[in-house]
């Protein structure tokens, strides 16, 4: 007698179950293909947008990659002339300082 019951039970459950689970797959099916060319333009212009960034910071680390050469390659010239730049300097400012005011000129 209980045999029988969970007999009935089961097929019971399984004729309600298995047209539900049909109609959950068909409504899948019927998403996913109602989505799919969001999900193909989704990836088109992920890989377009990840080949221009790759490109952009391609340049920009080479720029900032010749930035830092040339950087460094003005401050290791420039780096000894300091002290004459330093003098020229105080020698400009000296010369500024005692130039006589009456030769400047005003003009209207």
């Amino acid at each position: 007698m209980l045999a029988t019951l969970l007999f009935l039970v089961l097929a019971f459950g399984l004729l309600v179950m298995v047209p539900l689970m049909l109609v959950s797959a068909i409504l899948k099916v019927a998403v996913g293909l109602v989505l799919l060319p969001l999900r193909l333009l989704g990836g088109a212009l992920h890989l377009v947008f990840g080949l221009v960034g790759g490109v952009f910071k391609l340049l920009f680390g080479a720029a900032g990659l010749l930035a830092l050469v040339v950087g460094g390659f003005v401050l290791l010239v420039a780096l000894p002339l300091l002290p004459l730049l330093f003098l020229g300097a105080v020698v400009w400012a000296i010369l500024r300082l005692f130039r006589s005011t009456s030769s400047t000129r005003v003009t209207v």
